[in-house]
């Protein structure tokens, strides 16, 4: 096996709603990449998705994210607002070496996440090909 280090994977934004969300989406539209768009068993909307541009950081990729929520207009941040979820999910791959990875998300950018109501998720992705998230 190539010995793999920590590392930051990505930041996957989740909302869940009962809403229709297409017009939140098409605000976005040249920001994001659709991961999946799909109605749960529960008749819940949920969509996740990426930035389009890539970060260094999970702190610079949830700032940036914020910019663009803070920036919607007046309908597509009612659609934002009344969303169930919105989860900032950020992926480490876990690797397998001796090597740790400190991310910090510092205080102003937790209140921006909290200001437009979104709660933090850390996923660690592991070294196997096949995997399977578990939600605690």
């Amino acid at each position: 096996m190539v010995d793999q280090n920590v590392s930051f994977a990505n930041v996957e934004f989740e909302l869940e709603t009962r809403e229709d969300i297409d017009g939140l989406l098409e605000c976005l539209g040249e920001n994001i990449d659709i991961s999946h768009h799909r109605q749960l068993e529960n008749g819940i909307d949920f969509v996740s998705f990426r930035l389009r541009e890539s970060y260094e950081t999970p702190e610079a990729v949830i700032a940036e994210l914020c910019s663009l929520v803070e920036k919607l207009p007046s309908h597509a941040r009612s659609i934002w607002d009344g969303c169930e979820v919105r989860r900032f999910d950020i992926g480490f791959e876990s690797g397998n070496t001796n090597l740790a990875i400190c991310t910090e998300i510092k205080h102003g950018t937790i209140n921006r996440v909290s200001g437009i109501g979104g709660s933090l998720a850390i996923t660690i992705y592991p070294v196997s090909p096949s995997w399977q998230i578990i939600r605690s």
